[in-house]
């Protein structure tokens, strides 16, 4: 497996060179970003985020907003494997900002989606390290300021909103982001304890996922739905 990956890797860098040959910026900024995959699966880490953060400087060169939003959003999901928590926080809202300019629904989608998901782990991370609220903590809520686990759990659930908002306006033309919203209610409802409510949501997510023929989607919901039943 691992030489497969290394010929993918390979093969995708090979494809970069012709592409920026012919002087097409789109199809070099994807094949940089397969190459990077390759390097990811391989565990080469500098090498997977190097290619990416190539590929995001070519994509803003050439003026791609959509291209450059796909790499900012490559990178988060990197950080985020990778447990970076912050630089995955900050690098969605860049994709984000990029999809917003380049109107792209979908990828607006898929990074509300994944700025939920990061600011979950940030509350969940800030919770199991401070399990108890400690005086400063209440100092701070008395004077009306929020626990850091707290204020990154409202931004998941403002977020998830925004995501809904959206769906709504857009879900019927783009229907990966109304997946994209039952699986960031899903993961916001796990994170409450609220089980049934998830569970209903991953399961909407689920056939939502389906419908737009995205089978990490698929499995992602699959999972959620394991995670609910195994807390429930």
């Amino acid at each position: 497996r691992t030489g497969a990956f290394g010929e993918s890797r390979n093969s995708a860098l090979q494809a970069r060179q012709l592409y920026r040959d012919l002087l097409d910026r789109d199809q070099e900024v994807l094949a940089m970003l397969q190459a990077s995959q390759g390097s990811a699966l391989l565990g080469d880490r500098p090498t997977a985020l190097e290619l990416v953060s190539e590929a995001k400087d070519v994509a803003r060169r050439a003026g791609r907003r959509h291209a450059e939003g796909i790499c900012w959003h490559t990178l988060a999901s990197l950080h985020l494997d990778w447990g970076r928590l912050a630089d995955a926080a900050k690098m969605a809202k860049k994709a984000l900002s990029c999809a917003k300019r380049s109107g792209s629904h979908k990828e607006q989608g898929r990074s509300l989606l994944l700025f939920v998901i990061t600011s979950l782990m940030i509350s969940k991370e800030f919770e199991e390290a401070a399990p108890s609220e400690t005086p400063v903590e209440a100092a701070e809520q008395e004077a009306g300021a929020l626990p850091a686990g707290a204020s990154q759990f409202l931004e998941a659930e403002k977020n998830a909103e925004d995501l809904r908002q959206l769906a709504e306006r857009v879900g019927a033309v783009e229907p990966l982001c109304t997946a994209c919203s039952y699986h960031a209610s899903a993961v916001v409802q796990l994170h409450k304890g609220n089980c049934e409510e998830a569970l209903r949501a991953a399961q909407l997510g689920l056939a939502a996922y389906e419908e737009s023929s995205d089978l990490l989607g698929v499995l992602q919901m699959y999972l959620v739905m394991a995670r609910t039943l195994m807390v429930g």
